[in-house]
């Protein structure tokens, strides 16, 4: 029976940010692999990689083994990745908002091609840095996603392995991504021995869960715990580190993390570099407002469109409110915000048994409900409403909206676009029907930041012209 292999390490995008450490990441595991000589053949892609390209051959590499009976298949993907519709994507060099289906890989999708080999095994690594858009309104995080993908393909046996839980942002130093650092770290450690699955799940929650790491790995395991992943005793270890000298340099970023000789006070100053000083977020955080105010919009919206863009700190003008405080109360992170809560009047049946029966008599009572969120860095404006007054009888006004919460290491940005529906020609009503979308960067460095936000105004910028589009079809 055969032993295969898929190894992606995605390192450079078009609009998102360039993830130096994901081609190393594919190479050092495509060692670890190849050296076991357990695997009978292995797919390696790796660097500038298009959504076209990764699914034909993927699809090709199945192909050429689909009359074979298939033990294992090994998947390992590192990159970004986004969650869009409930399901999660893996993100792709050309990824596109606009076109998802054909610049990034579903996550449903690839289950398909890998159940059709039929494989004994499943197993999935994934080592993500979240990019792109998450949707307020979806309940799904990363457990419900993979939870669905074992009940709903039906795989026979599976470990799937992912770097972080929902929210997160994995690590990634300037060489390696966390998650991969731990995981081969653990294969080192057995060495002159075999290591099962479970041996990796079990050394990389203990290595991640230390408090100087903000990174909690998912696990969904279906199996016997005790397949094997390689025998240790085939890899030459030592072959391994000087091919890839970063994994044990005393290089500044990892040795943060893991050398005990470093003091405290050293590690402290280097955590610190992650963090802004007040003047510093104040800056950044107008060069956001600088950057809207010379944003050039489409040619598109500049036609059809008077364009006004107010910045200010009134939350009064965002819609939903309410599920952006939700949103907040979920995460129960350092945001520099408040969270209001009001007295609600509610009913509830006296007994169980009322409760289930839906008869018997009822009791009012009193709970602190949710309502909306301040924030308490009120310096910079906080509010972003870029107005679009139609030229044309033909065209609703449009308005963008941005906000975010901010803390002293990163910001959270929620954005959607929503239309009006004109009550007479004086007068319109907005239609909230738009979900936020969310995406949280750290503050450092400034240029990733500003880069990010670009995109999210040429995001918006586009999702307006295909709404457009589709009132003329």
């Amino acid at each position: 029976m055969s032993n295969l292999a898929i190894v992606i390490g995605v390192s450079e995008y078009d609009d998102q940010e360039t993830l130096l450490a994901c081609k190393n990441d594919a190479q050092i595991i495509h060692s670890i692999l190849s050296e076991s000589k357990k695997f009978d053949s292995i797919l390696k892609i790796e660097g500038y990689v298009r959504g076209r390209d990764i699914k034909s051959k993927i699809s090709e590499f199945v192909r050429n083994h689909e009359n074979q009976k298939v033990e294992e298949i090994f998947f390992y993907f590192s990159g970004h990745g986004t969650r869009i519709n409930d399901d999660f994507w893996y993100v792709l060099s050309d990824f596109d908002n606009n076109n998802i289906h054909t610049t990034a890989l579903s996550n449903d999708e690839l289950d398909e091609i890998l159940k059709s080999l039929n494989p004994t095994l499943t197993v999935k690594v994934v080592d993500a840095c979240f990019a792109g858009t998450e949707y307020i309104k979806s309940s799904y995080n990363i457990s419900n996603i993979f939870d669905k993908s074992l009940q709903e393909k039906k795989f026979e046996k599976v470990y799937f392995l992912f770097s972080s839980t929902r929210n997160e942002t994995s690590i990634a130093f300037r060489d390696i991504s966390l998650f991969t650092r731990s995981f081969v770290t653990a294969v080192f450690s057995f060495e002159k021995s075999s290591i099962r699955y479970q041996d990796l799940v079990n050394f990389i929650t203990d290595d991640l869960s230390s408090p100087k790491v903000n990174q909690n790995p998912y696990f969904v395991t279906q199996a016997n715990q005790t397949e094997i992943f390689i025998d240790v005793n085939n890899i030459d270890i030592p072959s391994i580190k000087n091919e890839f000298p970063y994994f044990v340099d005393n290089t500044e970023d990892v040795a943060v993390i893991d050398s005990v000789d470093s003091s405290l006070i050293d590690r402290v100053r280097e955590a610190n570099k992650n963090y802004c000083s007040r003047d510093e977020a104040t800056s950044i955080l107008n060069n956001l407002d600088n950057i809207t105010n010379n944003f050039e919009f489409s040619k598109e919206l500049n036609e059809l469109f008077d364009i006004n863009i107010i910045h200010s700190n009134d939350l009064s003008k965002i819609p939903d409110k309410q599920k952006i405080a939700k949103w907040l109360k979920d995460e129960n992170d350092d945001y520099f915000i408040h969270l209001n809560f009001s007295r609600k009047e509610k009913e509830r049946f006296v007994d169980a048994i009322g409760a289930i029966t839906g008869t018997g008599a009822k009791e009012k009572y009193y709970a602190d409900v949710l309502s909306s969120y301040d924030s308490t860095y009120l310096e910079c404006n906080n509010v972003t409403v870029i107005t679009l007054v139609p030229k044309l009888e033909f065209l609703p006004r449009y308005d963008m909206f941005i906000t975010y919460v901010v803390s002293k290491s990163k910001i959270t940005t929620f954005s959607k676009f929503e239309k009006y529906k004109d009550l007479s020609w004086d007068h319109n009503k907005l239609e909230s029907k738009n979900s936020w979308w969310v995406n949280t960067k750290s503050f450092k460095p400034d240029e990733a930041l500003y880069t990010f936000f670009k995109g999210l105004l040429l995001t918006l910028d586009r999702e307006i012209v295909i709404d457009i589009e589709g009132l003329i079809e």
